[in-house]
């Protein structure tokens, strides 16, 4: 996560020249070091304050996923207004309505309960701000500054922030109130979108999660998501290889140990929290009494046991499941493109994303070019190729470029190269499968692995034993080869290297002679009863004698070879799926958490922001954040106001919150811009314990409306509670300050 830093004016002038060149926001963004959202921010506010000067007429766009449920949530509300304001019928006014609900439903951020941990053995302090009123002309704007850097500046110090982070006066809400605010709405918001990335490694996220920011999860298509970018709705694959909807997403700040696990069959480690649940096959429930040789029929899922990260050993087994499709058969149809998605067409294909590219003329696919190494003639593949073109009807030719040692075939078919460029993309390193060929039978994948092997393979043979080596220097492509061989029971392993004298990577597959004698039964099996539209899920069970242990009861099963802990500071992921506990991340079968808050992504809203940006979500009205600190737990609830309300007494309010709604350590308001706290022995459920009742004060001290309405100044105060890790102690601070100085001595020693 990049460390914020604020912008000057050579950073300006730097994202000016960037803009011009219209470069894509993620490329500027590598270029100066920051994230994406404060250069598209900064892009925005460059346009507003039109330094831009026309050289740039549009800002960055959200992303594709915001932007769908945006217009979506869009479309049913101009039908709901279209119905409403009908004249003549009311028909279908309910379905309308009922539409437009259901679509705000699907970005609703809200939630009332949140569990943290904090894994420390310090003394940590939240400050609680509440009521910025961001924008006003009586707002506190030094005091807010420096409130900040101290916050910011200070080890172990947290905040959360109490709603009205904006003035948002307009015309019309009350009289005068227009003349109060030095913004509009919209700059207040950008105001406060500065405010939270300046401290957005400080503000609490109040949810809970697992995984390190890139791991990689597995969709039900076949393609790779890191998880931070997976959305509610998006489809996985989960725990019996089918797949399941997302129906939640979390982050979560931690700051301690990691477990990074590595196994064979992948180069990527699972990396977790310690206290991540896995589904773990113990080395020892896998041998004989002899303590030599292995027990084959224990790897099963039954034998699957749940524990935490940390008590993983190496020898343990970790296991992914063979993914499967929900009941249909995949189209052999791509749009409204002539050709048929059969083997002898995934045979095609595998040749060419091993040695194909494209003849183009003025963006347009002419033809696909195939171009072999001499030594293909004598294995047939070159014979192969033409004969496939031959028999779906398109016409080829074939040269032999002597002086580049290479047979080059060139299928002239605009229509088939169009289909192409849909389905395995371009350039050597851009080149995927799409998930329309993934959802194919594993016995079509398995020819098209097949053919890639053909031309961009290399067999080995060392102490005996024969393996196969497929290369390629695009992650996507692998990543579908390796999907494929996955769905088919075909175990293999994968790892990234660097490849000498380039910036690139290659990306490579390795499979055994186990895997590679099944295949070949496979195939065998298949050629023999092709006539009689052969059974995929058969043929593997005719073929699975031929495997060893590792790909057994429909999972892959990989060893773990090595543990190894880091230290990590910063926000972790995990969502929920329907109808499992359990999701595929960086290619190995993994629990998630279930005591965690819901967390959904909209657009262009401060809360969005808050959670995209600042790894923050939204309490709505209020709701109660379970912090665990150490070993102890503190319950917090959070409101922006209550009722109950006395102007005698400013924490009465809080304590009758207390009553209501459930006992708590440390209840917090806002709202009434009054500051105070009171720390007394209050008797709750859990027994008569020290509480600590608060409210935080405004930066917002004063205005002509609320003075003539009889208020007097309101105080400006971030009052911090203090948390011990050890033992249940907690001390209040009305000033800032003064309790960041206290945390600062209790850490000392």
């Amino acid at each position: 996560m990049q460390s914020y830093r604020p912008w000057n004016e050579e950073d300006r002038e730097q994202l000016l020249i960037y803009i011009e060149e219209e470069l894509e926001p993620s490329e500027i963004a590598e270029m100066l070091d920051r994230t994406e959202g404060s250069i598209a921010y900064e892009t925005h506010r460059l346009i507003v304050d039109g330094a831009v000067n026309g050289r740039c007429t549009t800002a960055t766009k959200p992303s594709k996923a915001c932007s769908e449920r945006k217009e979506a949530v869009e479309a049913a509300a101009v039908e709901f207004l279209d119905r409403r304001l009908g004249t003549s019928s009311r028909k279908g006014i309910w379905d309308a309505v009922l539409s437009f609900q259901k679509e705000l439903k699907k970005v609703k951020i809200e939630q009332p309960v949140a569990h943290m941990r904090i894994n420390t053995d310090k003394w940590i302090g939240i400050a609680f701000q509440g009521d910025l009123h961001l924008g006003n002309m009586a707002t506190n704007y030094e005091q807010l500054l420096i409130d900040k850097e101290l916050i910011k500046n200070n080890d172990n110090v947290y905040l959360v922030i109490n709603g009205d982070y904006c003035d948002n006066y307009i015309a019309g809400s009350h009289t005068g109130g227009a003349f109060e605010a030095l913004f509009p709405p919209a700059v207040q918001k950008d105001m406060a979108k500065d405010y939270i990335e300046a401290v957005k490694d400080k503000v609490l996220a109040l949810v809970a999660g697992c995984f390190m920011k890139g791991s990689k999860v597995t969709m039900a298509d076949g393609q790779e998501k890191n998880i931070e970018d997976v959305d509610v709705g998006d489809m996985v694959i989960s725990e019996d290889g089918l797949p399941q909807r997302v129906t939640k997403r979390y982050s979560n700040y931690h700051d301690g140990k990691t477990i990074k696990i590595l196994s064979d069959g992948n180069n990527e480690p699972l990396h977790v929290t310690c206290d991540h649940p896995c589904l773990v096959l113990k080395k020892e429930d896998t041998m004989l009494t002899d303590g030599h040789h292995i027990k084959r029929y224990s790897f099963i899922k039954d034998n699957l046991k749940k524990m935490r990260a940390d008590q993983i050993e190496v020898g343990d087994y970790v296991c992914s499941p063979i993914p499967r499709s929900k009941k249909g058969t995949p189209s052999t149809k791509f749009k409204d493109y002539k050709y048929d998605i059969d083997i002898p067409f995934l045979r095609l294909a595998g040749y060419w994303l091993a040695e194909g590219s494209y003849h183009k003329y003025k963006d347009n696919y002419n033809s696909l070019e195939f171009s072999f190494g001499r030594d293909d003639i004598k294995h047939g593949y070159i014979d192969e190729t033409i004969d496939i073109l031959k028999s779906i009807g398109v016409k080829c030719t074939k040269r032999d470029l002597g002086s580049k040692n290479v047979i080059s075939v060139t299928a002239k078919d605009k229509e088939l190269s169009s289909m192409f460029y849909e389905l395995f993309g371009e350039y050597s390193d851009e080149k995927f499968i799409h998930p329309e060929i993934l959802a194919q039978p594993p016995i079509k994948l398995i020819h098209l692995a097949n053919t890639f092997a053909n031309g961009d393979g290399c067999t080995r043979k060392q102490n005996g034993t024969t393996d196969v080596t497929m290369t390629t220097v695009s992650r996507d492509l692998a990543h579908g080869l390796s999907f494929a061989l996955t769905k088919a029971g075909v175990f293999h392993s994968s790892r990234q290297q660097k490849r000498p004298g380039t910036k690139k990577d290659d990306y490579q597959i390795n499979f055994g002679e186990e895997s590679l004698g099944y295949i070949a039964d496979l195939l065998e099996l298949h050629k023999e009863d092709r006539s009689k539209t052969a059974n995929a899920s058969k043929l593997q069970k005719r073929g699975k004698e031929q495997r060893a242990q590792k790909v057994y009861d429909g999972y892959m099963w990989h060893r773990v070879t090595k543990i190894e802990e880091e230290n990590f500071k910063g926000f972790v992921y995990n969502v929920t799926v329907n109808e499992t506990s359990q999701l595929v991340v960086n290619k190995r079968l993994t629990l998630q958490c279930h005591d965690l808050w819901s967390l959904k992504i909209d657009d262009f809203d401060l809360t969005e922001y808050l959670s995209k940006h600042g790894n923050a979500v939204y309490l709505g009205s209020g709701g109660d954040l379970f912090l665990q600190v150490g070993s102890v737990e503190y319950k917090i609830k959070m409101r922006h106001k209550y009722r109950f309300n006395s102007s005698d007494n400013a924490t009465h309010t809080v304590k009758k919150m207390f009553e209501k709604e459930g006992g708590f350590d440390v209840g917090v308001l806002a709202h009434n811009h009054i500051a105070a706290m009171e720390e007394c022995v209050k008797e709750g459920l859990d027994g008569n314990l020290k509480r600590i009742f608060l409210r935080s004060g405004s930066y917002k001290t004063t205005d002509r409306y609320s003075s003539q309405m009889g208020f007097s100044d309101a105080q400006s105060g971030v009052p911090i509670v203090l948390f011990n890790p050890a033992t249940r102690d907690m001390r209040g601070f009305q000033d800032l300050s003064e309790g960041i100085n206290y945390l600062k001595y209790l850490n000392k020693g």
